[in-house]
């Protein structure tokens, strides 16, 4: 549980027969295939990419914003996706925690996918009271420095909690004015990757090098081709599975509301396919939950 979900809400309807709880394994099973195919598969893929941490040099702060995002997601999620999927089993049922947020066209839809459970805490502690006395801004601000605070409390947090609420705000602006979808994807791509710099780095000292880097000479050399240079087979290939898993998030979502539920990933030939993939390329190296170190 200390990786999530947080269960605001829970339906229980216990199986009282052998029969019931067969059908729950039916039910839930596939999300369960979803999750071990995170845990297993596609997170152990960016193990050695996450050496690019203390790294200032330009490039490779930018592709280590990207690669923690990714990580954090498939470990993330995988552990929330068998968290439901056992609570299912036993007659607990859950929302889902994320909502394949990678098909999400702006920061306020981001926020609407991602870590559902908490923001669902948040929002019922925060948000509403506060937007009732104090308006929407002030309500969204002290509603991600809550979050922020939940995650830890470091300089480096504070400062991730207050730009989330600026970006959050500033995509709401967008939508309010009615500007071109596209800045709300500039707008979205940017705090994803500026937001896990934040987010990753409690090194004050190492967080401001990072942050001048794109000004200040490259206090070292550019880590990421080398890293590259040394993966095998079966890790190049998570990577890629990684890849096509969320450009098909970003592609299906635009089709398709019900894909928000990982639908697709769902379907029996899909969910047989990642079974194969997990059985032959499971590793290490993603079973330790992101969130449980905490």
């Amino acid at each position: 549980m200390s990786s999530g979900p947080i269960p605001d809400r829970i339906s229980i309807l216990p199986p009282k027969t052998w029969k019931r709880f067969i059908k729950n394994i039916k039910i839930v099973h596939r999300e369960a295939i979803i999750g071990l195919f995170f845990l297993l598969v596609i997170t152990p893929g960016f193990t050695k990419l996450l050496a690019l941490k203390p790294s200032t040099n330009f490039i490779d702060v930018i592709a280590f914003g990207f690669i923690f995002e990714f990580y954090v997601y498939f470990n993330f999620a995988g552990y929330s996706l068998l968290a439901r999927s056992l609570m299912r089993l036993f007659g607990f049922y859950a929302p889902l925690n994320f909502k394949q947020p990678f098909g999400a066209r702006s920061v306020v839809e981001y926020w609407q996918r991602w870590h559902i459970s908490l923001g669902n805490v948040l929002r019922g502690l925060f948000f509403y009271p506060l937007k009732k006395n104090y308006g929407a801004w002030v309500a969204v601000m002290a509603t991600f420095l809550s979050s922020a605070l939940w995650h830890g409390i470091t300089f480096n947090f504070l400062l991730w909690g207050l730009f989330q609420g600026a970006v959050w705000s500033a995509s709401r602006a967008l939508f309010l004015n009615r500007a071109p979808a596209y800045l709300q994807l500039v707008l979205l791509v940017f705090a994803i990757a500026f937001g896990r710099i934040l987010f990753s780095e409690s090194n004050p000292e190492i967080l401001l090098e990072k942050l001048l880097s794109p000004v200040s000479p490259a206090h070292n050399d550019m880590l990421l081709v080398d890293i590259l240079a040394t993966l095998g087979n079966s890790e190049a290939f998570k990577l890629v599975a990684a890849a096509i898993w969320v450009a098909t998030e970003v592609i299906a979502t635009k089709y398709s509301v019900k894909t928000q539920r990982y639908t697709l990933f769902k379907l029996p030939a899909t969910s047989c396919a990642i079974l194969a993939i997990t059985v032959l390329f499971a590793g290490a190296g993603g079973a330790n939950a992101v969130y449980g170190a905490r």
